[in-house]
């Protein structure tokens, strides 16, 4: 999964990384330290950021871990000072921090004082978060007048079908709110495109399915999350190779253009703009994610992947033999652990909840 091909333009990088104790940020990151770079591991929690930031030095990279809360402005501002005053000019920011409901499964139905607190939550940490570290993003580089790269994460959620009823309970209206949060970073990055090219910065936007990450929980460790994914159904990915795309697009040595919107699905890579020309075809109608044409997959570089179904099948029965081995694993340390000390997933120990990726 992860690239024996180095990222020799990373080594001089100092990259400000939200949402990067854990999942794509972290794999980012530590993709970055094994070139010799510079990182800021953030996220709102402190242990765990310490922890990527010891695993980070041990690869050969530098690093700082500065304990964030993307939905305050003052704790993102204070991370670009941080970051900046401990590695100088930034090069690289990697926009990663979200949140996806956990709480609540119909904000229009539900509890008024738990459906407002989650719907209060995903616009803080997904709208208002995005949107005071894009800000400080943007002027930070701006300033520096060194150009630069920007890397947004959305979601594949962003561009469902109208048959997200299909894969979610009878009266389930949360996944909405979440990928409405989502379509939100889409626009935010579309419009900040042309503005940014002009100061020789480079933008663009990913939009993952489902992988294991923090994000989606025991959905995606058990695969009934995936059943969103167009290609690889009931396989959730690896981490890994959705930051072997984000690091070849800060590298340079990615073939998809600045202002791209790359969908990722396991080891594959196409235009999310596909998406749309199916959703909106009328034999589409219903399906909430229409299968991709074989023709527009590309690897991780962007690259045509010149795949058949019988290869696609061939990978899909290798990915899900190796998850299902790494699941058992798993599920044998967690048993182990959880004899130990229980663990809430999705929620810190102060009871919040966790700032996860995608």
């Amino acid at each position: 999964m992860v690239p024996a091909a180095t990222n020799p333009n990373l080594s001089n990088a100092v990259c400000v990384i939200t949402g990067s104790n854990s999942g794509f940020g972290m794999h980012v990151a530590k993709g970055i330290a094994r070139q010799g770079g510079a990182v800021v591991i953030s996220g709102r929690n402190a242990g765990k950021n310490e922890r990527v930031k010891a695993e980070c030095e041990a690869l050969g990279g530098k690093a700082i871990a500065v304990t964030t809360d993307i939905s305050d402005n003052e704790s993102v501002k204070n991370l670009f000072t941080k970051a900046r005053e401990a590695f100088g000019d930034i090069t690289h920011v990697f926009l990663n921090a979200g949140v996806f409901p956990t709480s609540c499964p119909n904000y229009a139905l539900d509890d008024d004082e738990v459906a407002i607190k989650e719907i209060e939550n995903q616009i803080n940490i997904n709208v208002k978060g995005t949107l005071f570290t894009v800000r400080k993003a943007f002027k930070t580089l701006t300033e520096q007048g060194k150009g630069g790269c920007v890397v947004f994460t959305s979601s594949v959620g962003a561009s469902m079908g109208n048959g997200c009823g299909e894969i979610l309970p009878a009266g389930n209206t949360i996944f909405s709110l979440y990928t409405s949060t989502k379509t939100f970073v889409d626009s935010v990055a579309r419009g900040s495109t042309t503005f940014l090219k002009d100061h020789n910065i480079r933008t663009y936007t990913i939009s993952p399915s489902v992988y294991i990450t923090g994000l989606y929980g025991n959905q995606a460790a058990d695969g009934t999350g995936s059943v969103v994914n167009p290609l690889l159904k009931d396989y959730s990915g690896d981490a890994r190779d959705v930051a072997k795309v984000v690091l070849a697009l800060m590298d340079g040595s990615s073939s998809w253009k600045p202002g791209s919107n790359v969908a990722c699905e396991g080891p594959f890579t196409y235009d999310v703009h596909e998406r749309y020309k199916i959703m909106y075809a009328p034999e589409s109608f219903g399906i909430a994610s229409p299968p991709i044409p074989m023709e527009s997959l590309c690897n991780y570089l962007g690259e045509p992947a010149s795949v058949t179904k019988e290869d696609l099948e061939e990978i899909y029965a290798d990915y899900k033999a190796a998850q299902l081995e790494q699941e058992a694993k798993k599920g044998a340390a967690f048993k182990a652990a959880k004899e130990v000390e229980p663990e809430i997933p999705n929620v810190s120990v102060d009871g919040d909840i966790k700032e996860v990726v995608c």
